[in-house]
């Protein structure tokens, strides 16, 4: 699964949204959002993201970084509460745009042969993204 944004902001500024806690809680929390990050961010290094649901449900996502290029890529493995036992993987990609923006596109990896899960994550990924554009905007 493939998806893309283009992000007002510039790629080094979109790789800290995707990587420094404490910007991650920002765009990503609140209701329904991101409740603690812990990041080690190195190839090896490891991080985990909880949630909250709008229902009061919790969750995470965990998982390694395999690959760590700021500004330019990070890669993954992925695992969640709600799919405890599916390997997955993730490859976030910054590519610079024209006036200082950023295409960010996610590739969600290891979803064949569970057509329910793609369709779930194709839901939290566009919802993400779209969440992280709009608190880039500049005004």
């Amino acid at each position: 699964m493939k998806i893309a944004r283009e992000i007002a902001a510039s790629p080094d500024e979109v790789f800290r949204a995707l990587t420094e806690p404490a910007e991650l809680l920002r765009w990503w929390g609140g209701a329904g959002g991101l409740t603690r990050a812990h990041v080690n961010l190195r190839p090896g290094g490891e991080y985990r993201l909880d949630f909250q649901g709008p229902s009061g449900e919790t969750g995470w996502v965990k998982g390694q970084y395999q690959a760590v290029e700021p500004g330019r890529r990070l890669q993954m493995t992925w695992f969640s509460s709600v799919h405890p036992d599916l390997r997955n993987s993730v490859e976030l990609r910054l590519e610079p745009m024209t006036g200082g923006a950023t295409k960010l596109t996610a590739v969600h990896g290891g979803l064949a042969g569970h057509p329910e899960v793609l369709k779930e994550y194709e839901g939290v990924w566009n919802e993400t993204l779209d969440r992280l554009a709009s608190k880039t905007k500049k005004p």
